[in-house]
């Protein structure tokens, strides 16, 4: 991870991101299932300019750990990946998606994220004092 810098501004946006299917279907147990949703979701990440530094996808829940532009919220960012992917798995893979969701929508609507900065709060702290 390092320090960008942008037209306007340096910074880092590296978040912690975790989500699930709905009702925490094992989804991924099915490997073409798995291998596409991981092509897909570094596919999103290229093509909106995020660092996806690391990528799990587990049976029933996904983890990553990625670096987003500064243009974009967090929820922004969720909602490019939750959304995109859902719609391209549902295209993808029909009747094994239609076997767990007769309504649609892939993912739970909730997630998890966490701010994952490089200085400890002590020398930013520090560093503001003495400016």
């Amino acid at each position: 991870m390092e320090i960008k810098v942008f037209s306007h501004g340096v910074g880092q946006n590296s978040y912690h991101f975790v989500w699930c299917p709905r009702f925490r279907h094992k989804l991924f147990r099915h490997n073409k299932l798995k291998f596409t949703c991981e092509n897909l979701l570094r596919a999103i990440c290229r093509k909106k300019g995020f660092d996806l530094f690391e990528l799990d996808v587990g049976e029933d829940h996904i983890h990553m750990f990625v670096d987003i532009t500064p243009n974009f919220s967090v929820s922004d960012a969720f909602q490019a990946l939750k959304g995109i992917s859902s719609r391209h798995l549902r295209k993808c893979f029909p009747m094994l998606i239609s076997h767990y969701y007769w309504k649609g929508g892939l993912w739970s609507p909730s997630y998890f994220i966490s701010s994952c900065g490089g200085a400890p709060l002590g020398i930013i702290k520090e560093y503001i004092e003495k400016q």
